[in-house]
């Protein structure tokens, strides 16, 4: 089966288990949304018969809404539909997301492992338990709130919960979560706050309960490009027009791996210049101070001035 109609399927049964009207022109509106190539209603009917025939999907045709519908809500894609070759990165992948999430939801994913390496078979069992993810442990979560959280997400239910600010209070929230994202090993939302009537960030780890309303809200994809383009932190004080001396391993790591969206290098002397257009202040500050001299602000002033007072408090803090 080729990738295209591989992705089709997919997007095609998410379309059924959320509940949309789905014909062949909804199919193609969604397709062009997501730059897929756009089918007619005999392809359409081919995907139909397959779902059903090869993978016993219990679809079926209703006349009174003149779309296709799932009938189990609970049936799942098997497998088989993904490639081989691809199971082994996703879980790895798995394995690295697992060690992330807060609360039980790394639980579940690794049941989702445990089922992608029975499904590759062979000594595949024996290469998991070689398999070791380093990292420190996931922030503590009440059982069932992040779930909660995900399903808030992924179907724009609004959600009232109770959430603990940095400073420790607690306060009731009422929350849409338009997208979410991952940052230097906690997971955040980025959301609209009816209390504060804006966008503004929650790290999901600091939600003590969660409940699913009735209202629903449209996804604001504005909001989902600006945290995409900017790596997160959109309510955060922004840096912009930074330019940055990396040396020795500092140098390596960040080109291999670039620590804040759209860095880009040049090599100057013996050292390697990382450009940003704009970042996170508090972020790139702790990244700076983080990396113990091997990374010197060129630009702005504004910035290095930032980080002179709060190196200051560091040796303060650390003297006597």
């Amino acid at each position: 089966m080729s990738r295209e109609r591989n992705e089709r399927l997919q997007l095609f049964v998410g379309m059924l288990k959320s509940g949309q009207n789905l014909s062949a022109k909804r199919l193609n509106l969604e397709l062009e949304r997501k730059g897929m190539r756009q089918v007619d209603r005999r392809t359409l009917l081919r995907d139909v018969a397959s779902l059903r025939d090869d993978f016993g999907a219990p679809v079926d045709y209703d006349a009174s809404r003149r779309s296709y519908v799932l009938v189990d809500l609970a049936w799942k894609l098997p497998l088989s539909l993904v490639k081989s070759e691809a199971l082994l990165p996703a879980a790895l992948a798995l394995g690295s997301a697992q060690a992330s999430l807060p609360g039980d939801g790394g639980d579940e994913l690794g049941e989702m492992q445990d089922a992608l390496f029975l499904a590759m078979g062979g000594r595949s069992r024996e290469a998991a338990e070689s398999l070791i993810v380093s990292s420190s442990a996931a922030p503590a979560m009440p059982d069932g709130v992040l779930a909660t959280l995900l399903e808030g997400w992924r179907s724009c239910s609004r959600i009232k919960g109770r959430y603990r600010s940095s400073g420790g209070r607690i306060e009731e929230r009422l929350v849409d979560l338009h997208a979410l994202y991952h940052v230097d090993g906690f997971w955040y939302g980025a959301a609209y706050c009816h209390r504060r009537q804006a966008p503004r960030t929650f790290a999901l780890h600091r939600f003590d309960s969660a409940e699913l309303l009735r209202e629903h809200f449209k996804r604001d994809e504005t909001l989902v490009r600006r945290v995409r383009d900017s790596g997160g932190f959109t309510d955060m004080d922004k840096i912009e027009g930074v330019e940055l001396r990396l040396r020795s391993w500092t140098a390596r790591s960040a080109q291999e791996r670039p620590p804040f969206p759209g860095a880009s290098f040049r090599s100057d002397s013996s050292a390697v210049v990382m450009s940003l257009a704009t970042a996170p202040a508090e972020r790139l500050i702790a990244w700076i101070l983080a990396q113990g001299g091997m990374a010197v602000v060129l630009a702005p002033a504004k910035l290095r001035k930032l980080i002179l007072k709060r190196a200051e408090g560091l040796v303060k803090s650390h003297e006597g």
